[in-house]
């Protein structure tokens, strides 16, 4: 797969509750090096409000969100690079030297679509601005580039 070049773009004010931790910063969107994230484990967080319900129904299947009483957090662990996956491509979004945010997905040559299996923001702090659409943007550039028909996300 053809990959697009780096780019970079800057993120607005930063706070962690009143304080303002950064007023900008400038994040860069790259691939990274294989060699150095191969097989490295890393930790996903998340919150959700709620959860989709698929149930059968007469034409076929019904979709409903489900809220839960409070916001629920949650944690798993997985790996840069994964080996399960046919041909990975990754980028991040680093600040500095520091990854702060990353999606990855592999070519499905069998079907010619592209499989997102992974994206992630790692901290609370980076979240809401705007690195992870940046992140889907670049695979997505990726995918067109390489004549995919399709991308989908089989992550969560």
């Amino acid at each position: 797969m053809r990959q697009p070049r780096s780019c970079a773009f800057f993120c607005g004010t930063i706070r962690r509750g009143a304080q303002v931790v950064r007023a900008e910063y400038r994040i860069e969107i790259r691939q990274p090096d294989p060699a150095s994230y191969a097989g490295k484990k890393f930790t996903a967080r998340y919150q959700t409000r709620g959860y989709y319900d698929i149930s059968a129904s007469e034409s076929g299947f019904e979709l409903k969100y489900v809220l839960f009483e409070a916001a629920v957090r949650r944690s798993f662990g997985d790996v840069f690079f994964g080996t399960w996956l046919e041909k990975p491509v990754a980028f991040g979004a680093f600040e500095g030297g520091r990854l702060l945010g990353f999606v990855e997905g592999s070519p499905e040559g069998w079907n010619n679509r592209i499989c997102t299996s992974s994206i992630c923001v790692f901290d609370d702090f980076a979240r809401g601005k705007g690195i992870g659409t940046r992140l889907i943007d670049v695979i997505q550039t990726a995918a067109e580039a390489s004549g995919a028909r399709m991308m989908i996300l089989g992550c969560i």
